[in-house]
């Protein structure tokens, strides 16, 4: 089953007796669960039918005997096992999901790992009309779209441009973009159409001097502006820490070394190359292809390779983080190649 469709069960009051929610992608597990926790019993329900267990301090005989209870004063009692990838014998719940409660709803959240679909748990699961979700992994480009669909949900919309100023500032992690736009959400109106402005302005990026102004002033080979920014960052670390500009910059610059290499092809297949979801996103590229041929391009990757270990401590360095900026910069705007 799919996100929306088991979300559209529990809002119909539709219930399983068991819901194996697996996988990488962490926050679709998490919403699930919470959902599962908060919309199935009131709050007074929830005191006598409502157990959290902990793979790790637990086993497979316990949940199976706790979730063979009945309910008390309720319909159903909900029993999550938090970090269920940690049960050293997940396995054996196979017996209890042969024929489990019709009372109990048994939430496992397996993170980070799934189960063989074709395991003798997994098909017990299945068989006993249990919910297997396997939370995948976004890959960057189809996380826009994730964030549209987001706020759609929740009745706003968001500019292309916008959409992607988030990815590039908060990366991939989906459950701290959410916590994000949640905030943002609650300063806007209903309906309100997201901008790069509202973002500017709800979460915490200063107008002049962020990633994104840097790597426009990067692909415009703007060196004042370049070491404005970086001046500023050097001030206010939180704003510009150096392992954070070594990333996004690399992402970029790969992004330009791919773009060198299809710019003559049609714009829906330079967009398909690149990971990107709007014409709007090659507008940097557009300028730095002009400013960073193709052996420059790869050199600057070199040299953000080079300067992220020194960031991340691999290489033994005496230099602060903003001289390492400034000397990286230098590089990435002067290096020859």
């Amino acid at each position: 089953m799919t996100f929306e469709e088991i979300k559209r069960e529990l809002k119909a009051k539709q219930h399983r007796p068991i819901y194996l929610l697996q996988g990488e992608e962490t926050f679709f597990i998490d919403r699930l669960a919470l959902a599962i926790e908060n919309g199935v019993l009131t709050d007074a329900e929830k005191e006598f039918n409502f157990t959290v267990m902990y793979g790790k301090d637990t086993d497979a005989e316990t949940i199976a005997s706790t979730a063979r209870r009945y309910p008390m004063m309720a319909p159903y009692q909900i029993v999550v096992v938090r970090e269920a990838q940690l049960l050293t014998d997940i396995e054996k719940l196979e017996k209890y999901a042969q024929n489990p409660m019709p009372t109990t709803l048994l939430v496992l959240a397996y993170k980070g790992k799934t189960i063989r679909s074709n395991s003798k748990l997994a098909k017990a699961i299945a068989h006993s009309n249990g919910v297997i979700f396997d939370a995948k992994k976004y890959y960057e480009n189809q996380i826009p779209g994730w964030i549209q669909k987001y706020l759609q949900a929740h009745q706003y919309a968001i500019q292309p441009d916008a959409a992607a100023m988030l990815v590039e500032y908060l990366g991939n992690d989906l459950g701290h973009i959410a916590n994000e736009l949640d905030k943002m959400m609650l300063n806007l109106p209903l309906n309100a159409t997201v901008t790069r402005q509202h973002i500017i302005d709800n979460i915490g990026i200063n107008k002049e001097y962020n990633i994104f102004e840097l790597q426009e002033a990067l692909a415009n080979k703007q060196s004042l502006r370049v070491f404005k920014m970086v001046d500023y960052f050097t001030a206010n670390p939180k704003a510009g820490p150096l392992v954070m500009l070594t990333g996004t910059l690399f992402r970029f610059f790969s992004k330009l070394y791919i773009y060198h290499h299809v710019l003559k092809q049609p714009e829906a297949q330079v967009l398909k190359h690149m990971g990107l979801t709007s014409a709007w996103a090659l507008k940097d590229y557009k300028a730095a292809v002009k400013n960073f041929p193709l052996p420059k391009a790869r050199q600057v990757l070199e040299v953000l390779y080079q300067f992220d270990l020194k960031a991340k401590g691999y290489e033994s360095v005496g230099g602060q983080d903003g001289e390492l900026m400034k000397e990286m910069m230098v590089k990435i705007l002067y290096g020859s190649a």
